[in-house]
């Protein structure tokens, strides 16, 4: 590859093919394993900021990793993307969908929709399978996670400069001002997201290639419309806070 990807916003793995998936994915899970044991090594040290900054790009590295698996497998990926907001990278910080949160819970309970209901899932009405969907993929426990976790999220580009500089705009910050108990938490966010990225490799490998390849026939030809005419139902908007 021509261009570094060192930097997570210049990123565009949109046009990749099967097989670049699949070369690509290890590498970057690799390099979230690195940057999560450093983080672990730093935190030994009590340099809690950069552990921090640390486990931010870990962090980073396995979302990507996973969205590449997803696409490697055949999981409409853009789809859901532009349905659910599922990861932006903007200047001020990252914005997240509860899809992120549950990556591999998600894929999991993708595959057993269809493992479920193979037989009769070509029979189903548009709101028959929406209804199964929503029970498959209950947000009802996200909502407490999801607030916290997009709070971390939010905030996490420029505690990952913290975190490695020395910074003054309105007061002077240094990576010695964070905490064992900051370094905690950013650690409970990325144990989780860590966890759901190896559990779902582990989960689908098991798979037997006859299932896999109807299980991608399944997402091609029934989930992937079901996905784009949910996309064509519009989203509540969003209520302005106000400071």
């Amino acid at each position: 590859m021509a261009k570094s990807t060192s930097n997570h916003s210049k990123r565009n793995f949109d046009k990749l093919s099967v097989q670049e998936c699949h070369l690509i994915y290890p590498a970057l899970l690799e390099n979230a394993e690195r940057h999560y044991k450093i983080g672990q090594e730093l935190a030994d040290m009590r340099e809690f900021g950069a552990a921090i900054a640390h486990l931010t790009i870990a962090a980073e590295e396995y979302v990507q990793a996973m969205t590449i698996y997803f696409k490697g497998w055949g999981i409409p990926v853009q789809t859901i993307k532009k349905l659910s907001r599922y990861f932006d990278d903007k200047e001020t910080g990252f914005t997240v969908s509860p899809t992120t949160i549950i990556l591999g819970t998600y894929l999991r309970s993708l595959y057993n929709i269809f493992e479920s209901f193979t037989q009769s899932i070509f029979n189903l009405q548009f709101l028959d399978f929406k209804k199964i969907f929503e029970q498959q993929v209950n947000p009802l426990p996200l909502v407490k996670k999801s607030t916290y976790y997009a709070n971390w999220w939010a905030g996490a580009k420029q505690r990952k400069n913290k975190g490695l500089y020395t910074q003054y705009e309105m007061d002077l910050t240094t990576p010695a001002n964070f905490t064992a108990k900051e370094y905690e938490l950013s650690l409970e966010v990325v144990n989780d997201l860590r966890e759901n990225c190896l559990t779902t490799i582990e989960f689908t490998k098991k798979i037997p290639e006859k299932q896999r390849i109807l299980f991608f026939k399944w997402i091609k030809n029934y989930f992937e419309p079901f996905m784009k005419r949910l996309n064509s139902i519009p989203l509540p908007k969003r209520k302005n806070k106000k400071k």
